[in-house]
């Protein structure tokens, strides 16, 4: 065990760049034998070691060595000699610290448990103005109050049934930052609510139409009733459909309201244009002109977030960070404004720390990250 704490040393010395040459190479002799590169593995959590060697893979060895060095500032003699070294240990030096850090600073748990990912939740307004949290377990009180017809199970909230009404009640279901929730309305449509979103819906449809409002996103799965339209409003726009799977972006602090269709058709109709989509094809209202137009692009990009993933593909740093930060209930200031428009492809699994992300961001580019309480410093 005294061999451990001796290379754990070596590993802290390596991050504060206070390793000397021959202290790099007792640590690459010891990182040879099997049975130490196991026992270092087993200290170490295993999913986050695999995301790691995945995302070390995507580069060229040398290279990475050189950014991941050049940070450091180190002397040129010193720098000269990891170069000498690195095709034959960067890769397996840098993965030990890399998983050093994540594991071994205090500092790194009050982060962890500040900056955790999101979860299930919500609050539920009832018609006469009852709010109630929502979150993994089944809620028996709501149940008791709206009857029979209304369950939450592991699914989510769940209106089962259209049983007519003569006064239609409404309810609201909101889901603050860090957080996500799903509800089956009464007709059998599917919504996915992501953080910081509102929708607004009855407990029961009436004859003619099926109409919701929303405010943020929301994935819908929309049950097919070719005699009633299902209608979504925001305050900009509205899309009708009849049977169809889209998503709706709609925040009121983004530029951009964006309907994007996966299958099925959608009418998007605002004040002054009126377009028709089809699968693979998004509605893009930009709020600042006033325009409306019709793009092709990858359905998975917009609706990846559902489904455990943010996938980017030439998303703009400020954008991307936009959406962590909602996510993640996190705030986001700029140290250098020029960074905004870095564009980034990539896979963000959403359920790993920020701090993951984060730091395959500063692998990527030549952003640096800082985090304070809440707060993400970009310099």
């Amino acid at each position: 065990m005294s061999d451990f704490y001796r290379i754990a040393s070596l590993f802290r010395k390596f991050r504060t760049h206070a390793i000397q040459e021959d202290e790099v190479r007792e640590l690459w002799e010891w990182m040879k034998a099997e049975e130490n590169r196991e026992f270092f593995k087993q200290m170490m959590d295993g999913e986050r070691e695999v995301n790691v060697i995945q995302e070390l893979k995507k580069y060229d060895r040398e290279a990475a060595f050189r950014k991941f060095a050049g940070r450091t500032h180190l002397r040129k003699r010193r720098l000269m000699y990891y170069m000498r070294v690195a095709a034959a240990i960067v890769l397996p030096i840098i993965l030990g610290v890399l998983l050093y850090w994540w594991v071994d600073t205090p500092i790194q748990e009050n982060i962890s448990e500040t900056l955790s990912p999101g979860q299930k939740k919500a609050i539920l307004t009832l018609d006469d103005g009852t709010k109630m949290a929502l979150g993994n377990v089944v809620n028996e009180e709501i149940i008791g109050r709206e009857g029979g017809g209304l369950k939450i199970d592991s699914t989510g909230l769940r209106y089962d049934g259209e049983k007519r009404e003569e006064t239609m009640r409404m309810n609201e279901l909101y889901v603050p930052r860090k957080g996500e929730y799903a509800l089956t309305l009464s007709d059998g449509t599917r919504v996915f609510l992501n953080s910081d979103s509102k929708l607004v819906y009855p407990v029961t449809f009436g004859n003619e139409c099926r109409e919701v409002i929303l405010q943020g996103e929301a994935y819908f799965e929309v049950a097919k009733d070719e005699k009633r339209p299902f209608i979504v409003k925001t305050s900009d726009l509205s899309v009708q459909v009849l049977g169809t799977a889209f998503n709706l972006s709609c925040y009121p602090d983004d530029l951009r309201v964006e309907t994007t269709l996966v299958r099925g058709s959608v009418k998007v109709e605002e004040s002054k244009n009126e377009i028709l989509l089809e699968p693979g094809e998004q509605a893009c209202f930009d709020r600042g002109s006033g325009k409306m137009d019709k793009l092709k692009v990858n359905p998975a990009l917009f609706i990846s977030w559902k489904d455990g993933l943010f996938v980017f593909e030439r998303e703009r740093l400020e954008d991307m960070l936009t959406i962590l930060s909602r996510w993640y209930d996190v705030v986001v200031f700029y140290k250098r404004t020029d960074v905004k428009d870095e564009l980034f492809t990539g896979d963000l699994k959403k359920y790993n720390s920020i701090e993951e992300h984060l730091k395959m961001l500063e692998m990527t580019t030549d952003v640096q990250f800082e985090i304070r309480g809440n707060t993400i410093i970009v310099k």
